[in-house]
């Protein structure tokens, strides 16, 4: 039996996340504490970038003449312009600047080290919740009891805000007038998005965008917005799942946690929102991984000629089944929208 993807879409559950340094510094809180979205729980110095300069070409000069021309000592703090190296000329001469504040590592032959400073990293809880575990100097695992919708592809990013459904149609295209003033700092929720879309968003300062599609030639202007994208669906004209939907919509008004980092085949991750929710008298269980298809499941078709139908499982045949295509292959019979459609195994994903 083929073991597929799942996506979830649960409006209880508890989560587990961890919220970890890109590298190693120190972790701020302890174990057993509760953290708010905003606490910041660890960091970190960031490694500076280095610079090669060859004077000795630059300059004209053998590289043992180099050092005459250095204005920088080695090690020594200089901020950013700092004339680094210079050989004096008839029209001002040929110079060098320190691109960042830094330092030079060292000069040797004939040419200059220089390493920026590194900048400080900070990572945020992102939602409310208790730390049940610490790793040290890397970072905590929260858990928390939270809605909880995944996606398919993230810009990169993430954010708190407000969710705000900005459309009340999946499968339509967000009209730009209404991307004002009334969105700022609020994570928005539409249908679909385009390049036009996107630039509006970015001037009424959004914190952040949640779609069911977008084409796939405005990927590299989703990546450069300042605020974080997550598309639920992939590319093109693909409306939100209804159930998508309607979870986000019954979240209106609420703090959310939009992870827009890219998803990662090795350790699981998804883009996701998470939506904090008061934790009741019983946990409710966590997202369950790896589960089988089986007849009264929940799916999503994920390719054509039926991509983003959410239907139920009504059958499986233990017998291939002959496409149109010639090509034999095990499949399911689903019923979406008052309809049976029969679809490959391998074009299924539980929607959980």
């Amino acid at each position: 039996m083929i073991i597929p993807g799942t996506t979830h879409a649960l409006p209880l559950a508890t989560l587990r996340r961890e919220r970890m340094l890109p590298t190693a510094g120190y972790v701020i809180v302890d174990e057993g504490v509760r953290v708010e979205a905003t606490t910041v729980i660890a960091k970190a110095i960031a490694p500076g970038k280095h610079f090669i300069y060859d004077l000795s070409r630059r300059f004209g000069v053998k590289p043992e003449e180099v050092d005459h021309y250095i204005k920088a000592k080695p090690n020594t703090e200089v901020e950013k312009g700092k004339v680094l190296a210079l050989k004096a000329g008839m029209f001002g001469g040929n110079k060098v600047t320190a691109p960042a504040r830094g330092k030079v590592v060292t000069v040797e032959g004939g040419r200059l080290l220089f390493e920026s400073l590194g900048h400080v990293v900070e990572v945020r809880a992102g939602f409310g919740g208790q730390v049940i575990s610490v790793t040290p100097e890397l970072g905590i695992t929260i858990e928390a009891t939270a809605s909880l919708v995944q996606g398919v592809w993230g810009s990169g990013k993430e954010e708190i805000g407000l969710l705000k459904m900005i459309s009340d149609d999946r499968g339509g295209l967000i009209d730009v007038t209404l991307l004002d003033a009334s969105c700022t700092d609020s994570i928005l929720v539409g249908g679909l998005a385009d390049d036009a879309v996107l630039r509006a968003a970015q001037k009424a300062r959004v914190k952040g965008l949640v779609v069911g599609g977008i084409p796939s030639a405005s990927i590299p202007v989703a990546r450069s917005m300042s605020y974080p994208i997550v598309v639920t669906e992939g590319f093109g004209k693909r409306p939100m799942a209804e159930p998508l939907w309607t979870l986000l919509a019954s979240q209106d008004g609420r703090e959310v946690f939009l992870d827009a980092r890219p998803a990662d085949r090795w350790t699981g991750h998804r883009p996701e929102i998470i939506i904090p929710l008061p934790t009741p008298y019983t946990p409710p269980p966590q997202p369950a991984e790896g589960q089988k298809l089986s007849v009264g499941r929940k799916v999503r078709v994920l390719r054509v000629p039926y991509p983003g139908v959410v239907g139920v499982i009504r059958s499986i045949p233990d017998r291939p089944y002959t496409f149109l295509s010639g090509i034999q292959g095990m499949g399911a019979y689903l019923e979406a929208d008052g309809a049976t459609i029969f679809v490959p195994l391998e074009n299924l994903e539980v929607l959980e």
